[in-house]
Formats: C-alpha cells, sequence, structure tokens
C-alpha cells in the first residue's frame, strides 16, 4: 500500500498498478497523479464514500453538474444511514424495515 510523506501528502510514484496504466471507457480519470480506486484503498473509504468521491473526481472531465448531483445523492444517503444507526452497530431492523 501507498505511504504518506512526513506531511500527510500521497506520492503519486509510490502506488504501483499496471491497471492505472490504461482505462476502460472514456478519459475521465487519464492524467490523474492517483487513481480513485488507489485513494479508496489507501484511506479505507466504505461504498458510499467512495461513490460520493468518485463522482466528485471526475464532474470536470465526464458529466459536469449531474456528477455533482450523484455525488450528492451518495452523501444524502450517507447521512441517512447514519441518521437512523444504533450507537453499536450498523442500520438496525427499524431503518431496513422503513
Amino acid at each position: 500500500m501507498c505511504k504518506l510523506d512526513e506531511i500527510g501528502v500521497i506520492k503519486a510514484e509510490d502506488v504501483k498498478s499496471l491497471a492505472n496504466d490504461y482505462q476502460v471507457g472514456g478519459e475521465h480519470y487519464k492524467g490523474k497523479k492517483l487513481q480513485h480506486w488507489d485513494l479508496v484503498r489507501i484511506f479505507e473509504w466504505d461504498y458510499f464514500q467512495a461513490q460520493a468521491i468518485k463522482y466528485i473526481m471526475r464532474y470536470k472531465d465526464k458529466n459536469g453538474v449531474e456528477d455533482l448531483s450523484k455525488a450528492v445523492h451518495f452523501i444524502a444517503k450517507m447521512i441517512e444511514i447514519e441518521a437512523h444507526k444504533p450507537e453499536d452497530c450498523g442500520p438496525g431492523p427499524e431503518y431496513v424495515d422503513q
């Protein structure tokens, strides 16, 4: 896994991946020093965090405001889950049954 330098900056050259050398479908991640999936691994984001950040990272190069709206949608779901989550573990039956 990638290391952080002494001031907390991720060094792109520390991320080694052959899959980072190409992109299937589109060019919206090309040219980025770090790929979205590398950041997900480094920071151990959950699904909702990763999806929201994915859309924020690519909005200028792919779907503009639509991608920002998708990010907001994932953040809204995160808020919904967190607001109904019992303190000891994930969403309980009262959330699932809604």
